[in-house]
């Protein structure tokens, strides 16, 4: 009999510290992944799913559960012990020998073991946990219309905003997606580079005009094309008698297509795109995409050139160093 009422409370404690660790498990799991095993269809992900979405249901089901399994456990200890000592020594005894065992097997341990392993563990304690809000129905009821008649003698209102999606929750999820294994590390750091765009400028991003191959407005075919051997360009800007006096921009293929004898780099002269060097890398995207142009000339806001940018260049800055463009 005495073997029968320890197994009995070792079990009901357990079964608490089942219902401390789902709460915590509850909380510690991956959102991202627990959407993408339901639309692929894992068992666990399409109990768990539902259960989340009704958060109130959800945690009166864990209180109904962990606080009967503690009170059983507490009721047979009492019984063993009713029988050895008077009563009021009875519920001291109970108390003694049940409080740390609760604490530690039913509070603590679990809760940590969820913690740490709610992506594998939560999935696998699904289908009981869905059992148990099945069979608690009517406790959860009752313990739900407590709840809204204490809101509403209190009037606390339980209408739910929409959340706020900040740039710190979106960088949270990422690093949740990146840890799940939904996102790549390299998918991580173009989400957050895109993020960032706002905040990065076109004149991080520019060539300095010290270090751009530029062309004089009066300079024959010869010149230019010499220029477009060695440094395998194809645009380049047009400068009048001093390099800062940007008047347009060159593309070599008009050269090359059309007749050049006896004309100057001003006779191929494209209009160029000016971009002021604080505009966002965004908005130098945008600029280039609208004008239908790859490369664009960096201003002060005086208007002043001090350098060049590409597309390329742009889009460096959200995926990184590119071979070949």
């Amino acid at each position: 009999m005495l073997l029968l009422y320890v197994i009995l409370v070792a079990l009901f404690v357990l079964s608490a510290g089942y219902y401390a660790g789902v709460e915590t498990g509850s909380y510690s799991l991956s959102r991202l992944k627990l959407r993408y095993r339901m639309e692929e269809g894992f068992p666990g992900a399409k109990i768990l799913f539902p259960l989340l979405a009704d958060r109130q249901r959800l945690i009166c089901t864990i209180l109904v559960g962990h606080n009967l399994f503690v009170y059983l456990a507490t009721a047979l200890v009492t019984r063993l012990y009713r029988g050895h000592y008077s009563p009021h020594f009875t519920e001291l005894m109970s108390t003694v020998t049940l409080a740390p065992i609760i604490f530690l097997f039913a509070e603590v341990l679990p809760k940590n073991f969820f913690r740490v392993r709610a992506d594998t563990w939560m999935y696998i304690a699904a289908s009981l946990l869905s059992f148990s809000a099945k069979v608690f129905r009517p406790a959860v009821a009752l313990l739900r219309g407590v709840v809204w008649f204490w809101n509403r003698l209190l009037r606390i209102s339980q209408r739910q905003e929409a959340p706020v999606l900040t740039r710190e929750s979106l960088r949270f999820y990422f690093l949740e997606g990146r840890d799940a294994g939904i996102l790549t590390s390299y998918q991580d750091i173009l989400a957050r580079n895109i993020m960032a765009l706002g905040g990065v400028s076109v004149g991080r991003a520019m060539v300095p005009l010290a270090q751009v191959a530029t062309v004089e407005a009066s300079w024959g075919p010869e010149q230019i094309k010499d220029l477009a051997r060695n440094t395998n360009f194809s645009r380049f800007p047009i400068y009048e008698n001093i390099q800062r006096n940007i008047i347009g921009v060159l593309n070599i293929y008009d050269l090359l297509w059309g007749n050049g004898e006896g004309r100057t780099a001003q006779d191929f002269l494209r209009p160029a795109i000016f971009i002021t060097q604080d505009d966002s890398v965004a908005a130098g995207l945008y600029q280039l995409r609208r004008a239908r142009q790859p490369m664009g000339i960096v201003t002060t806001k005086a208007g002043r050139p001090v350098g060049v940018v590409t597309i390329k260049d742009l889009v460096e800055e959200i995926v990184g160093e590119l071979e070949a463009w």
